[in-house]
């Protein structure tokens, strides 16, 4: 992640970074943009800790970023499991 934001930085590019949900852990109820990250994952204190760096430059006011994140599975083999995939990415290729 620091590498890619770097990047941006000196290419004065913005960033747009697809995330999952990993690091919110279990949550009871709705996931909003304020949702407390709390996750019970080894993938989730990852994802959360990438977050957090990316947010720290955007509070900075060093890079132009959002985050998208998604429950739904991308990659490779989404074509048959992701609502995502068959809506957006998917679409475009009709």
């Amino acid at each position: 992640m620091q590498n890619a934001i770097d990047a941006c930085i000196k290419a004065d590019a913005k960033l747009i970074f697809f995330d999952n949900v990993y690091m919110y852990g279990k949550v009871d109820g709705k996931m909003t943009e304020s949702t407390s990250y709390n996750p019970c994952s080894k993938k989730g204190e990852v994802r959360a800790k990438i977050a957090v760096i990316l947010e720290d430059e955007m509070k900075k006011g060093n890079l132009q970023a959002i985050i998208a994140r998604a429950a739904e599975l991308y990659g490779p083999y989404s074509v048959r499991t992701s609502i995502l995939y068959v809506l957006v990415i998917g679409f475009s290729y009709r």
